[in-house]
């Protein structure tokens, strides 16, 4: 537990494995119950979550058999909100009713409130609200008449995630006020604190991202009067996201250098790290890279010095991804091979095959594909050997990209086909995948190889269908209601899109449909421009003059 505390999440699973060893010899279930919930979560912080779920469980029979109710309604209620984190609502209905159950069968009445929630959030998913909003009610009409106003502040704050999901933004922002209420009558200044952060949750998903700027100042602020330390980092952390997402960086570079300051005065160097980091993207955010660079290395020696091998990691990932951007490579792979070798040392294979990735890319960057291919095949290896699906199809469609660009007059058709092999192989994964981004991308890559694999009628139907998926993402319309630019998500998915009518206009063009081809390109260049992305605005210009012969 001491471990997992001090967030070496890789140091407690293998404490956790020979202290089980003791509890088994010793036939202490209560011993072995607390080990295994503690190790369910420092696996699940390493990402390893169906591990984590297996150890829960374990965890959860031990507490049943100890009659210990109230933990195995925990128990259960954590797994459950991890099979939701992970986009898996059936598997986390039946826990999450069971953990229900419990807390209603022994009057738990705090627990069930937030067991309750849980329960809604999956029925949410499910798209079952009316079965949602039937126990939501029943259950607040009970609280309410047994005078327990935190349980009934709880279920306002689950009605309003019912109302967003519903996309009724409107009563959504009826229940934060009816919840303040509630809190004012309790006096409890932390939960009205928090709860203008959810008005900010409110407002970011009504697209005025203003009200929700001013949503969260107000937090800064009663947490300033209140003298809560912890809510006012929270607040600056909040804006500083917030601010950096739609792009206003000379804020985000105010209030990360605010909190920074908070965390000297504490002396908690970890945290300071972390602030050095917000610091430091905020002025790259800026085109500071020399006020950048010195942040992310401050960040990476505060990292060090407290002993945090994986905060060390991130900055090193920082600092290599500043100067490649600097146009410094020498330097970049400096930082990445220091980042490969802290992150060996700290035995975790997944930071590994990320750091090996990005080993990969700058040596592609820096035109040396072979050993672009090297860490690229490794990290596959890695991703695969630890059964990460979505870690294969980026490494695959990384490796794509290696084999395209190290291609000469020469090797062309040889490289044509083992990049059009590895197009398939992500194919192939990718099915395993949630995510639709990483789909739509495998999807545009295997257009785009099988173009140069001279395969153009599957190359024209896969880019088209490449284009709709990243669309149909990107349904945000291209600025938020008070005139903030789009997220840099959306603005992502705009990019993958233009890509893919490029690639379609293209195939267009060989098919003899210019105009067909030309109408594309003025979609994809409205995007190039909506995204200031230049580069494929020249790639769109040129595509046109293609066609036009």
């Amino acid at each position: 537990q001491s471990q997992f505390l001090l967030n070496d999440a890789q140091a407690a699973v293998k404490a956790a494995d020979v202290s089980l060893e003791l509890h088994e010899t010793m036939d202490d279930r209560s011993g072995r119950a607390e080990v295994l919930h503690w190790s369910a979560r420092a696996l699940r912080a390493l990402g390893k979550t169906e591990d984590a779920i297996s150890r829960s469980r374990r965890a959860v029979e031990c507490f049943r058999k100890t009659g210990k109710r109230k933990l195995e309604a925990s128990e259960l209620h954590s797994i459950a909100e991890w099979y939701l984190a992970d986009a898996s609502p059936k598997k986390a209905l039946p826990l999450a009713e069971q953990a229900l159950a419990i807390c209603k069968q022994d009057k738990f009445t705090a627990w069930e409130a937030r067991a309750l929630s849980t329960f809604c959030e999956a029925l949410a998913q499910l798209r079952q609200f009316k079965r949602a909003w039937s126990g939501l009610e029943a259950a607040q009409q009970r609280f309410r008449e047994a005078g327990d106003k935190k349980a009934e502040a709880v279920t306002y704050e689950t009605m309003r995630q019912l109302h967003l999901a519903q996309h009724d933004n409107e009563k959504a922002l009826d229940t934060v006020e009816q919840e303040r209420k509630v809190l004012r009558d309790l006096g409890d200044k932390t939960g009205e604190i928090r709860l203008m952060h959810d008005l900010a949750d409110v407002y970011v998903k009504s697209r005025s991202t203003s009200k929700a700027l001013e949503s969260l100042r107000s937090a800064l602020e009663m947490a300033k009067e209140a003298e809560d330390v912890e809510e006012e980092v929270s607040a600056l952390r909040a804006i500083n996201n917030l601010c950096v997402k739609t792009e206003t960086f000379l804020e985000a570079l105010k209030v990360s250098h605010a909190e920074r300051g908070i965390h000297q005065k504490t002396g908690n160097r970890r945290e300071e790290a972390n602030a050095c980091m917000a610091v430091a993207s905020a002025q790259f955010g800026l085109k500071d890279r020399a006020g950048a660079l010195s942040a992310a290395s401050d960040a990476q020696e505060l990292f060090h010095e407290a002993g945090d091998t994986h905060g060390e990691s991130r900055a090193l990932a920082l600092i290599a991804r500043m100067q490649s951007a600097k146009a410094t490579t020498r330097e970049a792979l400096d930082a990445a091979e220091e980042r490969l070798l802290v992150v060996r040392e700290m035995g975790d294979t997944q930071l590994q095959a990320e750091a090996m990735q990005e080993l990969a890319l700058l040596h592609l960057n820096g035109g040396n594909m072979l050993e672009a291919e090297r860490f690229c095949r490794e990290a596959f290896k890695l991703h695969r050997n630890e059964k990460r699906p979505e870690g294969e199809v980026e490494a695959m469609l990384l490796l794509v990209q290696i084999l395209e660009a190290g291609a000469s007059e020469h090797t062309s058709k040889m490289a044509a086909t083992k990049a059009l092999g590895a197009a398939n192989e992500a194919m192939t994964v990718s099915s395993k995948c949630k995510s639709k981004v990483l789909k739509g991308k495998t999807l545009f890559w295997h257009a785009k190889m099988l173009y140069w694999n001279e395969s153009f009628e599957d190359s024209l139907r896969e880019a088209e269908g490449a284009a709709l998926t990243f669309r149909k993402l990107a349904e945000a319309p291209e600025k938020l209601s008070d005139g903030m630019p789009p997220s840099s998500e959306v603005r992502e998915l705009k990019q993958e899109e233009t890509k893919a009518l490029i690639l379609c206009s293209l195939l267009h063009g060989l098919f003899e449909q210019p105009e067909k081809g030309l109408k594309l390109l003025d979609r994809a260049r409205t995007l190039a421009r909506a995204c200031q992305d230049e580069v494929l605005e020249r790639e769109a210009g040129e595509a046109r003059r293609r066609i036009r012969g």
